[in-house]
């Protein structure tokens, strides 16, 4: 049985590989996206990304801004989720209304074969 602070270090830990690659990715290091989201010790950034701590909501959507990823992106599960959930969060209305068809026609059963 998983206990809630094994479920919170795998959390933290997730989030914090998310960011690392989100931050590299965009080409800034732990003091430059620090600034950016207003911590004069760039050693907090660190601590999320080696999954010692998670950043709380507020702080979680004020780095992903900073990294121009959503939070979502940056809370997946798997990372094969990440390029669907950016395609969304990213989606103008029409977009949305063609995956809104989609994901419903995804949901249907198909229909059965004919018994011979």
């Amino acid at each position: 049985m998983t206990s809630s602070a094994d479920n919170a270090a795998q959390y933290a830990q997730r989030i914090g590989g998310r960011l690392r690659h989100a931050r590299e990715a965009a080409g800034l290091t732990l003091r430059d996206l620090a600034a950016l989201v207003g911590l004069r010790d760039h050693t907090v950034i660190l601590k999320y990304e080696r999954g010692e701590t998670a950043p709380t909501i507020t702080r979680l959507h004020a780095i992903a801004q900073a990294l121009n990823v959503t939070p979502a992106a940056l809370l997946a599960d798997h990372d094969e989720a990440i390029a669907l959930i950016a395609a969304v969060d990213t989606a103008d209305q029409d977009r949305r209304e063609q995956l809104a068809f989609f994901f419903a026609a995804l949901d249907e059963s198909p229909p059965s074969a004919p018994e011979p």
